[in-house]
């Protein structure tokens, strides 16, 4: 018993040091490299050690992305900023069925390399789960419709999901041969959720949903002899068009 008070006079410690807790400072700097480094000195983090792209939908200039839209219903299809706290873009296809637009970064700029670790993560949502298929990843620019399933996209790393379902798989597509895991995740309508991956520099890649590591597959398909770039997109299952909002998109690359 009096091991147990002990214990739990500890815990209460702990609980109360956390909550009353004062940021960390340091006034002499942070540095990730040795100090042999041309920043060795350097009172801030040196980001040339690191490939980063970040994107939260502050702003949304056109010409940083080739739109591709297919439009055969009674309007046209949107790119828009929401007014969201955090920062949204929403892209919403024309209202026919198999309708769809995709976004791609201008500038292929990330590659697969052995020995360079990478990470990939979005936050996102769609519409209708059932009613949408939706991509986001990175892979080879150029893609044309469908957006899921076309052999086009021959290279790739990327989360889909197939209209008429509401599981999420994750793909590594190396010159139209798959690694495919599927059903990782259940999307549901107008629900924020979490997609990333993790590739190691060696053997593995890592799928995480919701910052939750889900599981791992193997590199054997990976598209390590093509540069790629972010690409996103929805495509309309049915006659009606169903939006997809992103609130944010990381990727990063060690040098």
């Amino acid at each position: 018993m009096t091991r147990l008070i002990s214990i739990l006079l500890v815990v209460c410690f702990i609980c109360v040091g956390v909550a009353n807790a004062t940021p960390t400072r340091f006034p002499n700097g942070v540095v990730n490299v040795g100090r042999d480094n041309l920043m060795g000195d350097s009172k801030t983090i040196d980001p040339t050690v690191t490939h980063v792209y970040w994107e939260d939908w502050d702003y949304y200039t056109a010409g940083d992305w080739t739109v591709t839209s297919v439009e055969g219903g009674s309007g046209d299809a949107t790119e828009a900023l929401e007014d969201a706290d955090g920062g949204r873009l929403r892209i919403t296809p024309d209202d026919a069925e198999d309708d769809y637009t995709l976004l791609e970064k201008v500038g292929e700029s990330f590659l697969f390399e052995a020995g360079k670790p990478t990470w990939f993560k979005a936050l996102l949502r769609t519409e209708s789960h059932i009613n949408s298929d939706i991509i986001i990843g990175l892979t080879v620019s150029g893609i044309t419709s469908p957006v899921i399933s076309n052999p086009g996209l021959t290279d790739g790393v990327f989360f889909s999901k197939p209209g008429g379902s509401s599981l999420i798989d994750f793909t590594i597509r190396k010159d139209s041969v798959d690694t495919d895991v599927q059903n990782i995740a259940t999307a549901a309508s107008a629900t924020d959720i979490v997609l990333g991956f993790y590739y190691d520099g060696k053997s593995v890649v890592e799928y995480w949903v919701d910052d939750v590591h889900i599981g791992t597959a193997s590199t054997t398909n990976l598209p390590d002899d093509e540069v790629l770039t972010v690409v996103f997109g929805t495509q309309n299952y049915i006659a009606a068009a169903r939006y997809m909002s992103v609130e944010y998109i990381m990727a990063i690359k060690n040098r």
